[in-house]
């Protein structure tokens, strides 16, 4: 579910509203501007319902703050983040088995994917006679990159049963306390990840055409850092970021 947008208005920032100070909130739903590189809110094309003209307006996302972290999750209803964690805990076999598959199959395409690289390099550096260089590169990508890269591939697959058994209970216990399972979920699938974030998962990976319809699949293959299961549980940010967001209404909320 995307973050939802509502119109926009001019509000003081409401991050330090006294609620938040208050021991016994654990969440709460805030709404906020995104900020660009320059501190400026993202802005939208919108229809004034009045006039029926466009207009140009401040664009707002809502989302679940949890009151003690500050960390921000997509705004959804506690129903529905139950519900996930149901089918979680009932796919979780599934994407185990799928992830551990995937890293196997990651080793020989991992392999292709650097030494090929490398050895086109130094191919290209011995025709100019770059000794020095070409016996860097082979040190630098082939001697440590091409084994740390395996190594993390296979450690990707031992590790696996035991993350999974801890997103089981996880995702279980959020079917009763949706809010808090969804957190729990997320930081142990980050640290599965190997602490990757949820921008470099393999649904963000940007194709680039190289003419080569093998080298294409082994650049989209080797580009994903991450594989999340439950991408949409992941933290969206924190609400202390001042440089990303400005907290402009905020409110209590209770997840169950």
């Amino acid at each position: 579910m995307v973050a939802r947008v509502a119109a926009s208005s001019v509000f003081p920032d409401f991050r330090n509203v006294n609620e938040a100070a208050d021991s016994t909130v654990s969440w709460r739903r805030v709404t906020a501007y995104r900020l660009d590189e320059k501190g400026s809110p993202e802005t939208e094309k919108v229809k004034d319902p009045s006039t029926g003209k466009e207009i140009t307006r401040n664009k707002e996302y809502s989302f679940i703050e949890d009151a003690r972290t500050k960390e921000l999750y997509w705004d959804e209803p506690a129903f529905v983040v139950s519900m996930k964690c149901a089918g979680i805990a009932l796919g979780t076999p599934s994407y185990t088995a799928m992830y551990m598959a995937w890293n196997l199959a990651k080793l020989p395409l991992d392999t292709v994917a650097i030494a090929g690289t490398a050895l086109e390099k130094i191919g290209s550096q011995l025709k100019e006679h770059k000794m020095v260089d070409a016996a860097a590169t082979f040190w630098k990508e082939i001697v440590i990159q091409l084994p740390t890269q395996l190594f993390t591939d296979i450690w990707n697959i031992v590790k696996s049963p035991l993350f999974a058994l801890g997103i089981e209970f996880a995702a279980i216990y959020g079917i009763f306390d949706p809010f808090r399972g969804r957190a729990l979920e997320a930081k142990i699938e980050q640290i599965w990840q190997n602490n990757v974030s949820c921008k470099q998962d393999f649904r963000e990976t940007q194709t680039v055409d190289t003419g080569s319809c093998w080298r294409n699949f082994v650049n989209d293959a080797t580009a994903a850092k991450a594989f999340y299961f439950a991408w949409c549980f992941q933290v969206r940010g924190n609400s202390s970021d001042d440089k990303r967001f400005k907290i402009i209404r905020a409110e209590n909320v209770k997840c169950c």
